[in-house]
């Protein structure tokens, strides 16, 4: 088996499209028509970049559940 490297920008756009394709088989699912609000659970949060600005709508971080 081959391993196959792709850049760390390449990376992130297939995983900001994986998010998308998740939530668009959601609202399928649902047909909901309603918004859908993206929340990520993390133990550090997330980096603030233009990725995380346009997808996640909530961020969560261990901090927030157990204070």
């Amino acid at each position: 088996m081959q391993g196959k490297f792709i850049g760390r920008e390449a990376e992130k756009e297939v995983l900001e499209k994986a998010l998308q394709q998740k939530l668009h088989i959601f609202e399928e699912a649902t047909k909901t028509k309603k918004h859908i609000f993206l929340s990520m659970i993390t133990t550090f949060g997330l980096v603030q970049n233009e990725h995380k600005l346009g997808l996640v709508d909530q961020e969560l971080t261990l901090d927030h559940l157990f204070t």
